[in-house]
């Protein structure tokens, strides 16, 4: 792996719940794989907005909607079409 974009929502549930049940996640465990490569900056979170991992009002909805008129899904979309295109995200990363 050269380098991990993390897209994640602010109600995603499983995103927090991952924080906390993996332990080479935590800040302690300062050389777990994970702390590492945080560390060398090979991972960037990408905040995609008030999603949930799924159903109506996840990645991949196509009804819920942003304030700025994009389905969830159409967010999701573009925040990897950015990645891939310009190697970079196209929304806000956030840590």
């Amino acid at each position: 792996m050269r380098h991990l974009y993390y897209l994640f929502g602010d109600h995603d549930n499983v995103h927090r719940t991952g924080r906390a049940l993996f332990a080479g996640r935590w800040p302690l465990l300062r050389y777990s794989p994970w702390n590492q490569a945080r560390a060398k900056g090979l991972i960037t979170y990408v905040r995609l907005g008030p999603m949930k991992h799924t159903g109506r009002d996840g990645y991949l909805s196509s009804t819920a909607r942003l304030t700025d008129g994009r389905s969830y899904l159409d967010a999701t979309v573009d925040a990897i079409a950015g990645i891939v295109e310009r190697g970079g995200a196209s929304t806000e990363a956030a840590a």
